[in-house]
């Protein structure tokens, strides 16, 4: 757990220093803890997180229910082209992967990044941030 911690430290610092907001990135769906800690200590957006407190703060939950399936199909899904429509529909240029969003979604669908886009930081196998090609 702790090279876990200290390669989303690494991760946060490298997201501060060369991600846009207005670029996004993709985080895997939980509440509390590391959940959206990319997001959360950057000001960079991501699709959804905290459902339960965006629920507790929005009107729209259909919208919060439909983001919260997008980023799942976008993480399981073995499909390019899907994965990438469905990240342009929220201007999201970046995807974490870490072991929390691989023990979330598993690890089938995670490979599709490496044809989606290139390792911006990170190793294939560890922590991992993602540049999507459009």
């Amino acid at each position: 757990l702790e090279k876990h911690d200290a390669d989303l430290k690494r991760a946060i610092d490298f997201a501060r220093k060369n991600i846009s907001i207005s670029d996004g990135i993709l985080e895997g769906v939980s509440e509390w803890g590391a959940a959206g800690i990319i997001s959360r200590s950057t000001g960079i957006p991501t699709i959804i997180n905290w459902p339960g407190h965006q629920n507790q703060w929005r009107t729209k939950t259909n919208e919060i229910h439909k983001r919260i399936l997008h980023v799942e199909k976008i993480y399981t899904t073995e499909e390019v082209y899907e994965a990438k429509t469905l990240l342009n529909l929220y201007t999201t240029n970046y995807v974490l992967v870490s072991p929390k969003e691989i023990s979330e979604y598993g690890s089938k669908g995670m490979s599709k990044f490496d044809v989606m886009g290139e390792i911006v930081f990170g190793e294939k196998n560890g922590t991992r941030i993602y540049k999507i090609e459009k």
